[in-house]
């Protein structure tokens, strides 16, 4: 595998030699092919630090950088191709929508895509379906990357509503607190009066530990986690049953149930 290093310039800076040392344990360490690349034209390039890097390493040196490939260590076509050519700078956002469409229209992005929705519909427990997996990306690929045709195949899906799947799935602490409001009511509880609580459980709305989101499943639970939701339980119930006790004192005739808990 060649493993490109870019660098803006090859001079005496402390970074050229941190980048001669990472180049030089990809190859020693990992076995990979180092590759350096560089602007030719840069004011602060060294020729002796060049003819070092040059004498250890392929290097590649550029005018421009249009004039250099993208070529990736892993298939981004269909057809097995790893390169999206070099193009003008002008074009050079083009470079990025092909890999978008490249990553997109790849076999293997169908099957992970396919295998999260199996996670976050159906079920967290056991191996995925790979039937499942294996038919929804096949929806994903043939509809031109439809997701409206994707859930559309993920929500009427026999896996989806078979009864293994009931229960399946690992509460988030967000699903948790609404289906306790759904099924207890709110009167008198706000949702900013959950948001402690949903904090509590290990969850923040809109603020995720990192850009790949909460672990979820399992993960949700804890001893602390789980003292939390009985606890929240706990306070919406009580708050419920005092409210549906004032509620009914002062009731009109042929009010319903349901009313009252609205």
């Amino acid at each position: 595998m060649k493993i490109a290093f870019h660098t803006n310039q090859i001079g005496l800076r402390g970074s050229e030699i941190a980048l001669y040392d990472y180049a030089k344990f990809n190859e020693d360490l990992l076995g990979h092919e180092s590759v350096i690349v560089y602007p030719s034209c840069h004011k602060a390039n060294v020729p002796q630090v060049i003819q070092k890097f040059s004498s250890r390493f392929r290097t590649v040196a550029y005018s421009d950088f249009s004039q250099v490939d993208k070529t990736f260590s892993f298939p981004i076509f269909p057809d097995g191709g790893k390169t999206i050519p070099a193009r003008a700078s002008g074009s050079g956002m083009q470079d990025g929508i092909d890999l978008i469409n490249a990553l997109a229209a790849n076999p293997n992005t169908a099957r992970y895509l396919a295998s999260k929705l199996y996670r976050f519909f159906v079920s967290e427990r056991g191996a995925v379906n790979v039937t499942f997996v294996n038919r929804v990306a096949a929806v994903y690929l043939q509809s031109g990357f439809d997701m409206k045709a994707v859930m559309r195949e993920v929500l009427s899906s026999p896996e989806f509503w078979d009864e293994s799947a009931y229960f399946a799935r690992y509460a988030w602490p967000v699903e948790f607190v609404v289906r306790a409001f759904k099924d207890v009511g709110w009167t008198g509880f706000s949702v900013n009066d959950a948001l402690t609580p949903l904090s509590n459980m290990g969850q923040i709305l809109l603020e995720p530990p990192d850009v790949s989101g909460w672990d979820a499943g399992q993960t949700w639970f804890s001893t602390g986690a789980m003292l939390a939701r009985l606890n929240f339980a706990s306070s919406l119930a009580a708050n419920q049953k005092f409210n549906l006790a004032t509620a009914v004192k002062t009731a009109v005739a042929g009010k319903t149930p349901e009313a009252l808990l609205a």
